[in-house]
């Protein structure tokens, strides 16, 4: 048995790319990727999804405003999916009633989570947590362990801005942030965009790892779900 899925995505699809690149591979044997959303015009993800012969839809939030998330509920339940993952995607999607949806965060999401909360911000904000803790620690040192979550979870059906990283986390990978980035951003001689930037590239690398994984969880979590409600 297959689940009805899609990626939506926003930018230039990198997370997505790791996840069309495994389905084409026949690593996600119980999913069925019947398109990639993208909600930008031109964006990176659709020049992806082509290479992977992955069929490409696109809402651009810019040009539909108002009338995007109904745009986007009519295409959802037209398309009969079931499972919806939201890989680099910027914009706020509105749930659907009876449709999964999930959501990769690059640092843990219980701190770093919410509004504006993606992108380099969300790692500037991890630089920025570390070094108010060694300014406000004399014991600290920059080459001590500091460590950042990417974390897999589903999104809250509420759909609130504050909110919208809180639901339940279904993988989470504890990863220590290389001791140069952290040195080098606290002693100034990288700035924090660049910093951001640097962990950002790292973290990315371990996302790719993950998300092929954590896919099948969320469609095995699905039919295991099926199974109990039968």
């Amino acid at each position: 048995m297959t689940i009805n899925t899609v990626i939506v995505a926003s930018g230039s699809g990198t997370d997505a790319n790791a996840v069309m690149e495994k389905v084409r591979q026949g690593f996600c044997p119980h999913i069925n990727l019947k398109f990639l959303l993208s909600t930008k015009n031109n964006a990176g993800c659709l020049d992806k999804a082509k290479k992977h012969n992955v069929p490409q839809k696109i809402l651009d939030k810019s040009v539909l405003k108002k009338d995007f998330n109904a745009e986007f509920i009519s295409l959802i339940q037209k398309e009969k999916i079931q499972l919806v993952f939201l890989l680099g995607c910027v914009v706020k999607i509105p749930h659907v009633p009876g449709v999964y949806f999930f959501n990769i965060h690059p640092v843990d999401k219980e701190r770093f989570g919410g509004k504006n909360k993606y992108g380099l911000e969300t790692h500037k904000a991890v630089l920025l947590s570390i070094k108010e803790e060694l300014d406000n620690n004399s014991l600290l040192s920059p080459k001590n362990k500091f460590f950042t979550y990417p974390t897999f979870h589903r999104v809250n059906e509420n759909g609130e801005d504050e909110q919208y990283d809180s639901g339940e986390e279904l993988l989470k990978v504890k990863l220590r942030i290389p001791s140069s980035i952290v040195e080098n951003y606290y002693l100034q001689k990288v700035d924090l965009e660049e910093s951001a930037a640097l962990l950002q590239k790292y973290v990315l690398n371990y996302e790719w790892l993950m998300l092929p994984g954590a896919v099948n969880i969320a469609a095995q979590l699905i039919l295991d779900d099926q199974k109990c409600y039968k």
